[in-house]
């Protein structure tokens, strides 16, 4: 090399020296991408629930203190502490028992959202199911959002280990049988809810993957689809996918997620020990915003399944959980079930062999609308493949085609 190649080469180096930092803290206050908060929080046992929710809050809120862009959004900061604040003094105030101020508290956070389509909206073009589509400010410039806005919404129920024959035993437990009504992440003891899943998957991970079980898939009708859902499907990687460009101003919608998510933290987190114990400290949140729903018109809460891991839960993994709170003329079922037509049940084991040889020519919601994409692979035996190269996948359609009944009789509708 000559000297002046050395020269310049020195020269180039220090101007990088120089120039690299300058980089950097530019780049740093740009980039405001949220990360360190897949979800769900796993712990160990149901009693450190309430320390880990709030360090894990802490923890986000050093998130947006470290984060420039957000710090220049007047009153943001200031507006997510609010919120975390309600949310710990909720969960301390059900602890002392004042149930009365902890209702207070989580709805004075839900009540700001109630006019925003993307948290609250009818079933049938919620986020939580239809994705995007319904939502022009996050769609993909020049990707065909049909399938995904208008073919039928499709969701199964399914039971553990035994072979039921009537459609109304795959319903929510009889109200004339509130006895046998345990407390779940998102049902209240003593009051039915009727779950329900995007997918045969997500219901056998809900089940803890057992070896049989039955099935039927739901349909709502045309009053169905108008079931106000509140929704709580968001993730780290939707915030950041809604607000991914550092050179446009954050959105509205952006931002309003990233307030939210607060709550979303406090209701996604999973026991490892999931031995049954009396109590479950973890469901504290989810509870109090069930018992917020009758008074702020909600039918129910759409939700990530804790069973499936972070990067596989959406589509395959949503859950609806739709508290019943108002009988049918029968007395036994929700009224909610009169919104819903329902399948005969099948069992497992006896049609999953026809349902991967039989050419099927009918196609279930997730499997239309999400058949392309990062968004069409699920973790299955350890490896990562399309959801439709599963056995799931081929009931879920096996399923749809079947013929639909009213899930109940009821006149008023």
């Amino acid at each position: 090399m000559s000297p002046l190649d050395e020269e310049y080469r020195r020269a180039i180096d220090e101007l990088e020296k120089y120039i690299r930092p300058q980089i950097e803290e530019n780049s740093r206050q740009l980039d405001r991408a949220l990360t360190g908060f897949s979800l769900p929080i796993r712990i160990n046992e149901h009693d450190e629930y309430d320390e880990r929710l709030s360090f894990e809050l802490e923890r986000y809120l050093q998130s947006i203190k470290n984060t420039p862009a957000l710090m220049r959004v007047p009153g943001f900061l200031d507006a997510v502490q609010e919120i975390v604040k309600k949310i710990l003094f909720a969960l301390k105030a059900e602890r002392r028992g004042d149930t009365g101020d902890a209702l207070k508290s989580i709805k004075s956070i839900l009540v700001k959202y109630m006019e925003d389509d993307f948290f609250v909206s009818d079933l049938d073009s919620s986020y939580a199911f239809r994705g995007s589509a319904p939502f022009d400010n996050f769609k993909y410039p020049n990707y065909d959002y049909t399938t995904q806005l208008k073919y039928p919404l499709s969701f199964f129920r399914c039971r553990r280990n035994m072979q039921i024959m009537s459609r109304k035993e795959m319903l929510h437990v009889p109200l004339t049988k509130r006895s046998l009504i345990s407390s779940n992440r998102f049902s209240l003891p003593g009051i039915p809810c009727l779950y329900i899943a995007s997918t045969t998957y997500c219901c056998w991970k809900e089940l803890e993957e057992p070896s049989d079980m039955s099935i039927v898939a739901l349909r709502v009708n045309e009053c169905g689809k108008k079931l106000k859902i509140l929704n709580l499907v968001i993730t780290q990687n939707l915030i950041n996918g809604v607000d991914c460009n550092p050179f446009q101003p954050m959105s509205e919608l952006a931002l309003k997620m990233r307030l939210f998510f607060p709550l979303v933290i406090a209701t996604s987190v999973s026991t490892i020990n999931r031995d049954k114990c009396g109590y479950n400290p973890e469901y504290t949140i989810s509870h109090l915003i069930m018992r917020c729903l009758k008074e702020l018109n909600i039918d129910g809460v759409a939700y990530l399944s804790t069973r499936i891991d972070y990067e596989f839960q959406y589509p395959h993994g949503v859950n609806v959980a739709i508290p019943i709170f108002s009988e049918s003329t029968q007395q036994e079922y929700g009224e909610i079930c009169c919104y819903f037509e329902i399948t005969d049940p099948l069992f497992f084991e006896s049609v999953k062999d026809k349902a991967i040889t039989e050419t099927l020519r009918t196609k279930s919601y997730i499997n239309a609308a999400f058949a392309d994409g990062v968004t069409s692979t699920i973790k299955y035996g350890g490896k990562c493949i399309p959801y439709s190269a599963t056995t799931f996948s081929n009931i879920d359609n096996l399923m749809v085609g079947k013929s639909f009944y009213p899930a109940v009789e009821y006149r008023g509708i």
